[in-house]
């Protein structure tokens, strides 16, 4: 349920401002530009994501970005963009390395889609998890 997730979300970051938990809040924003982004809320996500993305660059906390990035791809391919989707997602395949669980949820979720929509059938083909991913 969308509007309970979101409502937990915003007392959860009421909360943790008054208690001082200054690091939680950005978490809570990220699960609701998720939700926008899963509504189709074109212009709450474009407004929150660029802060979001700067915090997820900063925390380094991995889950966070690749969340955000899966988010926004799928945001971006719900109003039929499949290049923007993609380009919310393929930095997190430039690094070469195996697949791992979340790039395993970006590439189920979204990356294959993406790249199946920009014509890139060979690239949806080496996305598929279980497979190396080699940086180009």
């Amino acid at each position: 349920n969308w509007e309970r997730a979101a409502r937990l979300c915003d007392e959860s970051m009421a909360i943790s401002r008054q208690t001082g938990w200054d690091n939680f809040p950005p978490l809570c924003r990220n699960i609701l530009a998720q939700i926008a982004a899963h509504r189709g809320e074109v212009d709450r996500v474009r407004t929150e994501t660029p802060d979001l993305l700067q915090v997820a660059e900063r925390t380094g906390i991995a889950d966070y970005a690749y969340q955000l990035g899966r988010a926004l791809a799928t945001f971006e391919l719900s109003v039929g963009d499949a290049e923007s989707a993609w380009s919310h997602v393929e930095p997190l395949f430039r690094k070469g390395r195996e697949m791992d669980e979340y790039l395993a949820q970006v590439a189920g979720s979204v990356a294959i889609e993406a790249l199946i929509g920009i014509g890139d059938l060979a690239g949806a083909v080496r996305r598929q998890p279980g497979r190396v991913v080699r940086a180009r």
